[in-house]
C-alpha cells in the first residue's frame, strides 16, 4: 500500500474525490472501494487506506497541498473528511472512520468483505 507523504500526493487528492462522490450521492463508498480495487488493481480500497493512513493525514496533506497550489479546488478538503475529523472519526486510530461506526452524514453501508480481482 503506498504510504500517504508529500512523495504520494495524489493519494490525498484521490481520496477527496471520492469523499465528494460520497458527498454528491453519486455512488456508495463500496462501489468507490470495488472500482479501486478492480479498475486500478490496488491492494485495498481508497477508503480503506484511507482509514489506515487517518483521516486526519489525510485532510492535513490536502491542506498543505491546498496552500502549495494556490488554493486550487481539487485539493480544498471535502465537508465530509472535514466533518469526520471535527467528530474524531480518524479511522483506524479511533475505531471510527469510513469503515466502522460513522456519524457524520452518510448512509450506513454493510461490512461485507469486497472481494479482489482474479
Amino acid at each position: 500500500m503506498p504510504a500517504l507523504t508529500s512523495s504520494h500526493p495524489g493519494m490525498a487528492g484521490s481520496v477527496n474525490e471520492a469523499a465528494k462522490l460520497i458527498e454528491i450521492n453519486a455512488c456508495s463508498r463500496d462501489d468507490i472501494d470495488k472500482a479501486v480495487l478492480l479498475g486500478l488493481n490496488y491492494p485495498r480500497g481508497i477508503f480503506r487506506m484511507a482509514d489506515s493512513w487517518g483521516i486526519d493525514t489525510v485532510v492535513n496533506e490536502l491542506n498543505r497541498l491546498y496552500e502549495k497550489y494556490n488554493h486550487e479546488d481539487r485539493y480544498k478538503p471535502s465537508k465530509l473528511l472535514t466533518d469526520m475529523v471535527k467528530k474524531g472519526e480518524l479511522g483506524r486510530k479511533t475505531g471510527k472512520g469510513f469503515y466502522g461506526t460513522v456519524s457524520v452524514n452518510m448512509k450506513q453501508l454493510s461490512w461485507k468483505r469486497i472481494p479482489r480481482a482474479k
